[in-house]
């Protein structure tokens, strides 16, 4: 059984070339933009605790970064059909 987390309600201020391109990758994986952002905290922040800095290049850490990234777009969602927004659905000509 899950437990309930709190959850906590931010900004976060992004380019916006970066806030479409996640929103796009989001709505192609079929997830809210929000869950998108959630995984990849999680991933990242997983692989930055399990990672061992002082052994690693800078190269070496960007490449287990972009992995982290490919694995996270594999990921199966929970079978909710979620929909572009009708600002979206303008944005991207859908």
């Amino acid at each position: 059984m899950k437990m309930k987390q709190q959850m906590v309600v931010t900004n976060v201020r992004i380019p916006q070339a970066n806030f479409l391109q996640a929103k796009a990758r989001a709505g192609e994986l079929g997830i809210s933009f929000n869950e998108y952002i959630n995984r990849i905290v999680k991933s990242v922040t997983i692989m930055y605790m399990m990672e061992d800095r002082t052994k690693k290049s800078l190269l070496q850490r960007r490449k287990a970064f972009f992995e982290a990234i490919r694995r996270l777009a594999k990921v199966k969602t929970s079978g909710k059909i979620y929909d572009l927004s009708e600002e979206d659905k303008v944005i991207y000509d859908v």
